[in-house]
């Protein structure tokens, strides 16, 4: 495969991965609402772990590469939501 055919590929799967996220933090805002209503605290750590384990085992021989980027996504998805849970607008 030529270079720029595996960049093309590489880009079309980053507007995959961007509507996938997407769809993440709308879920992820849906969370923060059920937390608040039932006065949970945005950090779950036992459902972190187990996100993380999840990742790890499905990432294969990448394990460690995906764990560290799935650990920027849930502190991320932490931020999304106590942003949220404070008023504060977002976009």
């Amino acid at each position: 495969m030529e270079l720029d055919a595996i960049r093309e590929r590489i880009d079309e799967l980053d507007t995959q991965i961007v509507a996938l996220w997407r769809e993440r933090m709308a879920l992820c805002a849906e969370a923060a609402r059920v937390k608040a209503v039932s006065g949970r605290a945005t950090l779950q750590q036992a459902r972190e772990e187990d996100v993380l384990r999840r990742v790890g085992a499905a990432a294969g021989p990448l394990e460690e590469y995906a764990v560290t980027v799935y650990r920027s996504v849930l502190e991320m998805s932490r931020a999304y939501q106590d942003a949220l849970r404070a008023g504060e607008d977002q976009k």
